[in-house]
């Protein structure tokens, strides 16, 4: 996923926080390993669909209907 996000740093770590972040964190537990799972947000971004374009299997999440997002 993509988006704006807040980041703090704590002496010489960085935590980010907000809406993107949590999203970014809920698509990758639902990538199983071997694969890429990426938001349609990111498959919107042409920089990012040409990179993907090379990849063999990459799974889209939709966000909006995605049942396991919802937790």
């Amino acid at each position: 996923h993509a988006g704006a996000c807040i980041v703090t740093r704590t002496g010489r770590s960085f935590d980010c926080f907000g809406t993107a972040v949590n999203l970014a964190a809920r698509i990758l537990r639902m990538s199983r390993g071997d694969d890429m799972a990426v938001s349609k947000v990111v498959m919107d971004d042409p920089a990012a669909a040409a990179l993907l374009a090379e990849v063999d299997a990459v799974r889209i999440i939709d966000i909006g209907t995605a049942p396991d997002l919802a937790s």
